[in-house]
């Protein structure tokens, strides 16, 4: 994707595009300002978890429900901007196990909402 991108950076030198340049520089680089983050590198993700319950129960890889999350935190939280360079991504995809990314939650965030999700996930059925 590399070689591509900076064959379309020559071309849009050709062609005299500053835009269409710009965005072949943000695509090679990332883009350093979220605001300008395009919408095809701004998706919906979702959350699991590992829950632990009373006598040894629980559940593994738990969906948490979008609905169980603060509205404040759910947009953070279930929103994922992607301003890395292509080339990143691509070594992100290429290094996961089966295709997909995965990122923990940052450990505060767990701290902050632990009590929350623990009594929405309680009648979770399992």
């Amino acid at each position: 994707m590399g070689a591509l991108l900076r064959k379309c950076k020559v071309l849009a030198v050709r062609l005299g595009s500053a835009e269409f340049k710009d965005w072949v520089e943000s695509e090679l680089n990332g883009y350093v300002d979220k605001d300008n983050i395009l919408a095809y590198r701004v998706m919906n993700v979702n959350c699991h978890g590992d829950f632990s319950g009373a006598l040894g129960g629980g559940m593994k890889n738990a969906p948490i429900p979008p609905l169980s999350i603060p509205e404040n935190f759910r947009e953070p939280l279930f929103t994922c901007h992607l301003p890395q360079p292509v080339s990143s991504l691509e070594d992100l995809i290429t290094n996961s196990d089966d295709g997909t990314v995965q990122v923990p939650w940052v450990a505060d965030v767990t701290a902050l909402l632990r009590y929350e999700l623990s009594s929405s996930m309680e009648s979770y059925p399992c």
